[in-house]
């Protein structure tokens, strides 16, 4: 996919336009379970736009493409579990 200045411009500032929301919502709101699924969301639609837009990875191994799409799934998923269930999960890290 062959993108021009122009389009790379746009999505440029859609991601910065994003970025600049989340810091709003994370300074202002109260943490809460839909703020965490808002910001889980756009952190996995950010980070799709970098791997199809920016990385060029449309032509790299099919393994490291999907593995790179992969992550921007589960790290937002890891968000929401870990907003969703703070106790558990901090009997579960514990050292002691």
């Amino acid at each position: 996919m062959q993108l021009s200045l122009r389009n790379i411009d746009f999505i440029w500032l859609v991601l910065m336009g994003i970025t600049i929301i989340n810091s709003l919502i994370a300074e202002t709101a109260d943490t809460n379970l839909v703020i965490s699924v808002i910001i889980a969301i756009s952190v996995a639609f950010k980070g799709r736009m970098v791997v199809q837009h920016f990385m060029e990875l449309h032509n790299a191994n099919r393994f490291l493409r999907n593995m790179m799409n992969l992550y921007f799934y589960v790290i937002p998923l890891l968000i929401v579990i870990v907003q969703a269930f703070p106790a558990e999960i901090a009997d579960i890290t514990r050292l002691n």
